[in-house]
């Protein structure tokens, strides 16, 4: 029977004796630090305090209670009235109408509320799903200036063989020089082999920086074959211009 009634304790028990002490201190943290309470708001008197600490009679039930409601909010009466307590240990003879359940159930919720948003808390491990890398864009220019375009305004028309425009097969963050006169604006850029449709596209803002009009635009060739493109450039709302490149 009485091995029974232990182990229905056991059960019940909502905290072990290590995790109780764990929060009591967590709490006592909480009450002696955090609540600063600059003004003395509300704050008891010094032997009103005292008597609470050491559990006087002659203090209306009512009052106490007030009391330790405040101490909660109030971290400088807390250390005096830890100071007054601490002869008698506090900590383990709470005073009857406080009750050490009531209190670790407070010190739990302070504590969980509080210390667990500052990260003072071991929380349940989270599963963090990993977000793949971002594509890394390199570097490259090209320059149109002095190179004349593929008549007319269809994709499918083939570039003749022998460019000297050169495109590396790679994540390009693309600098195209444009032609001598170029205005600022939005472009539209399109890549293509000879004959067929756009293989990638992409789009920018040309800038006239020191007298030469820029477009910074990014395209990916990384997937393509090697050999001859047809690479167009359009200003909107514009036709498009083609200019033949090589894929290395």
């Amino acid at each position: 029977m009485t091995s029974s009634r232990m182990e229905e304790r056991d059960t019940d028990r909502p905290f072990s004796k290590d995790q109780e002490r764990h929060l009591l201190r967590l709490a006592k943290k909480l009450f002696m630090e955090h609540h600063p309470n600059p003004q003395r708001l509300g704050c008891p008197d010094h032997e009103t305090l005292k008597a609470v600490a050491h559990g006087s009679p002659d203090l209306p039930r009512a009052r106490q209670e007030s009391v330790m409601d405040h101490l909660s909010i109030c971290s400088p009466c807390f250390r005096e009235f830890y100071g007054y307590r601490r002869g008698v240990r506090f900590w383990r003879r709470v005073p009857v109408f406080v009750g050490v359940a009531a209190l670790v159930i407070v010190a739990s919720v302070l504590a969980y509320d509080y210390f667990g948003r500052q990260g003072a808390l071991p929380r349940e491990p989270q599963t963090v799903r990993e977000e793949p890398p971002a594509p890394v864009y390199e570097q490259a220019s090209l320059d149109l200036r002095g190179h004349s375009p593929v008549r007319g305004e269809s994709p499918g028309i083939p570039a003749p063989e022998g460019t000297d425009l050169v495109l590396p097969r790679r994540r390009l963050a693309l600098t195209i020089i444009l032609p001598v006169g170029s205005e600022e604006g939005a472009y539209s850029i399109r890549l293509g082999p000879p004959g067929e449709a756009a293989a990638v596209t992409g789009s920018g803002r040309a800038e006239i920086r020191e007298g030469t009009t820029s477009l910074d635009v990014r395209l990916d060739t990384l997937t393509l074959a090697p050999g001859e493109y047809v690479l167009g450039v359009r200003e909107e709302p514009w036709p498009w211009t083609e200019y033949a490149v090589e894929l290395r």
